[in-house]
């Protein structure tokens, strides 16, 4: 989306190369970019890390909470030396909670959140969604919130942490089913068709 729009972007990939490069959608969704490889648990490739950053708008990072304070590339190690820098974390869960340590795995928080029991099927119960709702809105919110984040910076000065993650571009999406409150209802009166999904052979 930040790309599309103009954003000059550097995909940092661990040694070896980002291990998903093999799905064709990797082609669509890395368009635009550059990419470079670190292994930034060595202090050679952090410099290299630290000379993008010098010229850098905005660092996305996706890692699990707690990997980026033992690396010492978190917000709070970041915070003085780049003070207009905005910093966007997009995890699982979120930084915080019993669940952020769960596996960000796009069809576990689909389960987890109970968006594939809001989707209709063919059958009852569960049913998999195979366009990636949690990431896809995840990764809206993500852009949204660095948007705002650059429009406070341009009256401010200053840059701030981001934070957002599968689990709330989740309930964003689950909005429309629980839309029309009734009193005492625990759950929604209807399931959704987020996609469609047909019995085949």
């Amino acid at each position: 989306l930040l790309g599309d729009n103009g954003a000059r972007i550097v995909k940092v990939e661990p040694p070896g190369g980002d291990p998903f490069r093999v799905l064709p959608p990797l082609r669509v969704w890395n368009r635009g970019k550059k990419s470079i490889t670190l292994d930034l648990g060595k202090p050679q490739a952090k410099d290299v890390f630290f000379r993008l950053l010098d010229d850098a708008d905005v660092l996305l990072e996706t890692y699990k909470p707690g990997v980026t304070a033992s690396l010492g590339i978190d917000y709070s190690s970041l915070q003085d030396r780049y003070s207009r820098l905005i910093y966007c974390s997009l995890t699982g869960y979120g930084q915080e909670g019993s669940e952020k340590e769960r596996p960000a795995y796009d069809g576990l928080v689909q389960a987890r959140t109970g968006l594939q029991w809001l989707q209709e099927g063919h059958r009852d119960g569960p049913v998999y969604l195979g366009f990636a709702i949690p990431s896809y809105s995840a990764g809206f919110m993500a852009s949204y919130g660095i948007l705002a984040a650059l429009h406070a910076r341009a009256k401010t000065g200053k840059g701030q942490h981001v934070d957002t993650s599968l689990r709330n571009g989740t309930i964003m999406m689950q909005r429309w089913g629980w839309s029309e409150p009734v009193p005492d209802a625990p759950e929604p009166g209807g399931r959704l068709m987020m996609t469609r999904v047909f019995q085949c052979g």
